[in-house]
């Protein structure tokens, strides 16, 4: 998930550039145009049309109208937040998505089946807020990663959840509390417990357990000595490298 500003009039994208990804708005009005018709979404609103998931081209247009925040997200990093929290997501979908089917005409007053922030309706029950927890997707980010963890993404359930090198046949098992075990190959990146990701104080943190070569964090060297062991894990898109600067075993950590 990546934040992109735009100053008013700015074109957010155009009909006929590709459909490559998503985008939520974050604050400040974004006025989509698609075939004649015109609407506004507001902060909470996904738009960028069905074309990023069949591969078509965007067919409107969408332009920010002030000052506007948004958050772009690739295909893969929506469809995670979609399966992972779909009570997050969903709500703004069919409002947002579809400009023609779901624009109502001028003189008409808008009604959206699901308020925005609480606004023009009732607030989501207190049961139904209850049940929204934090979603956390691991995606393996590199072709040779990806091979070795043979999924594309890995939805974290339950904390601490830890990663580290797979048993070698060199006399030394697996460690027994390893939610994530990788086969590496000398000289080795991975040490046996490499990295965690814990809860700590309500929030959400990245741990090198001890490593040999260290654990990256958005630019953040954790592990070894007089650095940090902890660094948190904040709501969006993070990096990891765990291993050297040149090691394959990266991943983009996505917290929705």
């Amino acid at each position: 998930m990546t934040g992109r500003q735009y100053s008013d009039g700015d074109f957010i994208y155009r009909a006929g550039d590709p459909a490559d990804g998503v985008y939520r708005v974050r604050s400040g009005p974004v006025e989509l145009r698609r075939a004649g018709v015109t609407a506004i979404l507001g902060p909470g609103d996904f738009f960028g049309e069905t074309g990023f998931l069949t591969g078509d081209d965007r067919d409107g247009d969408a332009i920010a109208d002030g000052a506007v925040t948004v958050d772009f997200l690739r295909r893969n990093e929506f469809l995670a937040l979609l399966s992972l929290n779909p009570a997050w997501v969903a709500p703004a979908i069919s409002r947002a998505f579809d400009l023609v089917d779901n624009a109502l005409p001028p003189d008409e007053p808008a009604e959206p089946d699901v308020p925005v922030n609480g606004a023009d309706g009732p607030a989501p029950s207190a049961p139904e807020q209850a049940r929204l927890t934090t979603a956390i997707v691991l995606i393996p980010d590199g072709k040779r990663v990806q091979a070795v963890v043979g999924i594309h993404e890995i939805r974290i359930d339950r904390l601490p959840f830890r990663i580290g090198r797979s048993a070698t046949g060199e006399g030394k098992d697996t460690y027994f509390d390893i939610d994530l075990a990788l086969d590496d190959k000398r000289p080795f990146n991975l040490s046996r417990r490499h990295f965690a990701i814990e809860e700590l104080d309500g929030g959400l943190i990245v741990r090198d357990c001890g490593s040999y070569h260290g654990t990256t964090l958005n630019g953040m060297i954790l592990g070894g000595k007089d650095r940090p062991q902890t660094a948190p894990l904040m709501t969006g898109e993070s990096e990891l490298v765990a291993g050297k600067p040149d090691s394959p075993f990266r991943f983009r950590i996505i917290v929705a």
